[in-house]
């Protein structure tokens, strides 16, 4: 994808998501500077599909943002999206695929299964009012690798679902993500 596709993109995602309020362009810049591809799908010229496909921290590929345009779902560009994320993910060697998808999209979780991948772990999401946050925690940002349990699976940004391991938690300290309050991470 280029910049100048934006728009097109824009299009598919509104439609594949009535009422979305334009998440590739918020996560444009970051999807751009990140290892890995955002891919789109043409037919006769037109854009009607897209799908991002990112190196994490320890090489693992994370799929996101894969849109089809609603009149063209069910006709193979999904199937387009996963055959050029799967090359990507040989190229780049990752040992490991995944992706966050909700549990009423069905759509996903066939094409994902289709392409060998299964469900792995369920989670809640919870959205809290910054009114009822105690102002008196002050987290700061720490300059250590943190131990968390090895119980924990994954750790999270924005629904993408990093695996519990050096690496990850390394990169992390790397871009500045980790703070602590007495025995919390976060």
């Amino acid at each position: 994808m280029r910049y100048e596709d934006l728009k097109d993109v824009l299009e598919v995602e509104e439609s594949a998501m009535k009422g979305f309020p334009g998440y590739i362009k918020d996560a444009f810049d970051y999807y751009k500077a990140s290892k890995g591809e955002l891919s789109v799908v043409l037919l006769d010229g037109k854009i009607i599909g897209v799908g991002k496909m990112s190196v994490l921290f320890d090489g693992s590929a994370w799929l996101e943002a894969l849109r089809v345009h609603s009149d063209f779902q069910q006709r193979g560009a999904g199937a387009a999206i996963y055959k050029r994320y799967f090359e990507q993910v040989e190229a780049y060697d990752c040992p490991h695929v995944a992706l966050y998808t909700g549990r009423k999209n069905v759509g996903s979780q066939k094409l994902g299964r289709r392409h060998g991948l299964e469900t792995d772990t369920f989670y809640t999401s919870f959205t809290v009012d910054s009114y009822n946050i105690d102002s008196s925690v002050e987290f700061t940002l720490t300059d250590k690798v943190p131990e968390l349990l090895n119980s924990i699976p994954h750790f999270n940004i924005n629904h993408t679902f990093y695996r519990n391991n050096e690496a990850n938690l390394r990169g992390f300290l790397s871009q500045g993500y980790i703070y602590t309050y007495k025995d919390t991470t976060l």
